[in-house]
């Protein structure tokens, strides 16, 4: 874990609201607590659970396409939060959609300069007063390293990106070592950076069934402004409080601040997959294991109790024997965004309760804080270069 230093409103048609998927659940709860945080002035409740998850692409991306296990992994999620040990006096109204009801402008915002005038995060994922958004199916956007140019033993052996990407903000790609690296070729795998693009296979997608995190998405969308000015150039109506994000090729090694910074608007966590070696597995444990750490722990770390989660996803291939959702070598991956060190731990240690309410910490940019649990151990195959020294 390291801490580095570093609108104008108008009408649009929704043709979203015709899907009639918004509920509640009538779940009894077993645990009552009370919020051991002060609600700030003008902040918002956040009471509202969105899932969005994809199996069906072919109709888009062809046969080889489908997935399997994403829309059991959402509505495993949801099965945690609202289940024995419900979250339901707390979080009472859920959105879920699926499939083709998942349209690439759910992710996007309408505010940001040359945004479609379709894109409409604002009633989809980015909900003002949500909690907690949840995605999972294809991502794309990322290259995997291959080929003898991507062979490294330090990122200073990976200074030539290949078209299509970008060496990090420290002006070197990554040389990511891995249990796979070093199997298969002595050495480690130059890793560099993009803009990861989650997919969708939407009934009326706009974008070609893509949704870029950055710069399209602008989540959080804190009301709060101070010196920093705002956050955006987008709306400040409340949007979510954490993303959790499981896609294909989420972020490459190691490049958080290049790939994930610029989707911050006031979010408080977002929650996503590293890839070091190969690629995620289309995992059905992921969402319960993740929606189980939350709801058994709701006065520790939302960010630790995700990346925890990791020992509890049992599928995939692995690396080199540990599956934890990957067909290959990868880490669950938090990370936060404030205006000072402070905030930015506030953020990152902050507990289910942090959720519900904004909080002084989303002020502003300004400082960065991040954790990883891996399949592989990092100290005894490290990372160098990318958006960090060392």
């Amino acid at each position: 874990m390291i801490t580095l230093a570093n609108n104008n409103c108008f009408a649009r048609r929704n043709i979203k609201k015709l899907r009639n998927s918004t509920f509640g659940f009538g779940v009894a709860s077993l645990l009552v607590f009370t919020p051991a945080c002060a609600q700030a002035p003008s902040a918002q409740i956040h009471n509202r659970v969105v899932v969005e998850t994809v199996n069906s692409y072919s109709a888009c991306f062809g046969s080889s396409s489908p997935l399997t296990n994403s829309n059991a992994s959402g509505s495993g999620f949801l099965s945690f939060l609202y289940g024995p040990f419900s979250l339901q006096q707390y979080l009472p109204l859920v959105t879920q959609w699926q499939d083709g009801n998942v349209w690439d402008t759910d992710f996007l915002d309408p505010d940001l300069p040359g945004a479609n005038r379709l894109d409409n995060d604002t009633a989809n994922f980015d909900q003002p007063g949500t909690a907690i958004s949840f995605f999972q199916g294809h991502g794309a956007g990322l290259l995997k390293p291959s080929g003898s140019g991507s062979l490294c033993n330090s990122g200073d052996d990976c200074a030539n990106p290949p078209a299509g990407t970008s060496v990090g903000n420290l002006q070197d790609g990554t040389c990511a070592w891995s249990p796979l690296s070093v199997a298969r070729t002595g050495k480690g795998y130059c890793n560099y950076t993009s803009t990861p693009t989650l997919n969708t296979c939407g009934n009326f997608d706009a974008h070609g069934h893509k949704a870029a995190l950055s710069p399209g998405m602008a989540l959080g969308e804190t009301p709060f402004r101070t010196a920093f000015g705002l956050w955006r150039p987008a709306g400040k109506n409340g949007g979510t409080s954490v993303a959790i994000v499981h896609m294909s090729f989420g972020m490459w090694t190691f490049f958080p601040s290049s790939e994930w910074a610029g989707l911050f608007d006031g979010l408080q966590l977002y929650l996503g997959l590293m890839v070091s070696a190969d690629d995620s597995e289309d995992s059905a444990s992921f969402g319960p294991a993740v929606g189980q750490a939350i709801v058994t722990n709701v006065l520790g770390s939302v960010a630790d109790g995700y990346l925890n989660a990791m020992s509890s996803v049992t599928d995939g291939s692995g690396c080199k024997g540990w599956p934890g959702g990957f067909n290959g070598c990868g880490c669950h991956f938090a990370m936060t965004l404030s205006q000072g060190a402070q905030g930015a731990s506030d953020n990152f240690n902050g507990d289910f309760f942090s959720l519900l309410v904004d909080g002084d910490s989303q002020f502003g940019p300004g400082y960065w804080q991040w954790g990883a649990v891996c399949n592989y151990d990092p100290v005894k195959y490290p990372w160098s270069g990318g958006d960090r020294e060392g």
